[in-house]
């Protein structure tokens, strides 16, 4: 039961992170996601780190420029990544967040938990995700064995889950954005997020 509450807890926690985030987006167009030439979509080819021993940072997981190619930037298209902080959510679980956004607003968020997991809860981590989502949710296939993930779109956010066993640990990242972003494009995100979990 303490794994469900943890997990609970932490996209309740992501969903504040998210919205306090995009609090700076207020003013009309900050958050609009614009869809790119297909001249650009077709020449991103996001590279990054290879799967980390430990998680210990989540903007090293996904870079900002990870971020402009996966949802399919222009070539003056510019985004900062800000790490903030770790927080320890006891029992040997961590989680990092990284906010994406530049002059002074952050439209999209990522959040990965770290934590023990000898039972192997990965498709019970994310049908928790599922049910705090309510309704909007569409699982993503084909993500590998013993990986699970899905889109969600609540509270004018859209976002994606994934959890990704690794040795004894279970690595559980959300990625938030405005609900504008196509499901395709958030699919692309988790895609490019199991390789570095």
């Amino acid at each position: 039961m303490k794994k469900t509450t943890g997990t609970r807890l932490h996209v309740a926690a992501l969903t504040v992170t998210g919205l306090t985030l995009l609090a700076g987006c207020a003013e009309p167009g900050a958050a609009e996601w614009v869809a790119p030439d297909s001249k650009a979509a077709a020449a991103a080819s996001p590279t990054g780190p290879a799967r980390p021993k430990a998680v210990t940072s989540a903007c090293k997981i996904l870079t900002a420029d990870a971020v402009i190619d996966l949802l399919g930037g222009t070539s003056s298209t510019k985004l900062k990544a800000r790490e903030a902080g770790v927080e320890d959510l006891g029992d040997g679980a961590k989680r990092y967040t990284c906010g994406y956004g530049r002059d002074g607003a952050e439209p999209f968020a990522l959040s990965v938990t770290e934590r023990p997991d000898p039972d192997g809860t990965v498709v019970e981590s994310i049908d928790q995700i599922a049910d705090y989502a309510d309704g909007q949710v569409k699982r993503i296939t084909g993500l590998g064995d013993g990986i699970d993930g899905l889109t969600y779109v609540k509270d004018n956010l859209r976002g994606a889950a994934v959890a990704v066993p690794y040795q004894k640990q279970l690595r559980i990242a959300v990625f938030i954005g405005p609900q504008q972003l196509p499901h395709d494009k958030m699919v692309e995100v988790v895609q490019h997020l199991v390789a570095r979990l």
